[in-house]
């Protein structure tokens, strides 16, 4: 794990949305009370289609349901089974 710290008067990129931000007080009480919290969390973030990350899950999620599944991939990301 890594930390940015921003100051909530700077917005200078998408990490720093709030759908994507978390408050390092939050991850410091999530890790006091659990220190495996993070490895079996499941955390939602907002991703914009053409996001490298969302161009990973899907095609990731292709490979695992067999040749030639981009299309099945990607409605299985709009009916949020990805969440």
């Amino acid at each position: 794990m890594h930390v940015h710290f921003t100051a909530l008067s700077v917005a200078i990129g998408a990490g720093t949305f709030v759908e994507r931000a978390h408050l390092l007080d939050d991850v410091i009480e999530n890790l006091e009370r659990d220190g495996e919290h993070y490895a079996r969390a499941s955390i939602t973030v907002r991703l914009g289609e053409g996001d490298a990350l969302q161009q990973r899950y899907v095609a990731a999620a292709a490979a695992a349901l067999g040749e030639g599944s981009a299309k099945k991939a990607r409605l299985a990301e709009d009916l949020g089974l990805f969440s």
